[in-house]
């Protein structure tokens, strides 16, 4: 009996919540309404963001850390990331989130080539990804969208990363890195944004 009103309750506030749900609209940026045969079909837009892997350098050129920032809004800490805003490309969102979460205006990042496709609900989201380094122990300003930051030791970066899109590729990132560090060492591609 209780089964029974539990299911019928549970159908009811599925049924409410889908017939209140707002359609899709053409002012919605993310959307766009294409027909076929006579029949309104919403299809997915692509949204683009960036993530940016900081590695801390010491005097000798290796990689000892990474910069790990912590939200603001939830807690979970991560690397700087965001979206490209509308007529802007993904070095200058690379460059734009860069200033904005740190304040850091110097720093050269290098697009690294690998690119993160995030299925979300309303959209296909994909992000590029960015590299770059900074001396281990540099300051700096964040924003509003973080509280904290640290710069966690690389062996340890991995799994204090709470964002699971974020550690895909930051071995990857990390070789990158440690080339573009060390360049005498390593014969890398031009990657660089200026």
């Amino acid at each position: 009996m209780f089964l029974s009103k539990l299911l019928k309750r549970a159908f009811f506030l599925i049924k409410k919540g889908w017939s209140h749900r707002k359609k899709p609209s053409m002012e919605d940026p993310i959307m766009i309404k294409t027909t076929k045969n006579n029949a309104c079909i919403y299809n997915m837009r692509l949204q683009q963001g960036v993530h940016i892997h900081l590695f801390g350098i010491n005097n000798n050129g290796n990689i000892i850390s990474t910069l790990i920032l912590t939200r603001s809004d939830n807690g979970l800490r991560g690397i700087i990331s965001g979206k490209v805003e509308v007529g802007e490309t993904t070095s200058e969102a690379a460059k734009r989130e860069l200033y904005e979460e740190t304040g850091l205006q110097t720093i050269r990042l290098y697009h690294t080539g690998i690119r993160l496709n995030i299925p979300c609900r309303k959209y296909q989201f994909e992000v590029q990804v960015f590299t770059g380094i900074i001396a281990h122990g540099r300051e700096v300003r964040l924003n509003d969208e973080n509280s904290m930051y640290q710069y966690v030791e690389t062996h340890k970066a991995f799994s204090c990363m709470e964002v699971g899109e974020q550690k895909k590729c930051y071995h990857e990132c990390r070789s990158i890195a440690q080339k573009i560090s060390a360049p005498e060492k390593y014969l890398i591609p031009e990657m660089e944004l200026g």
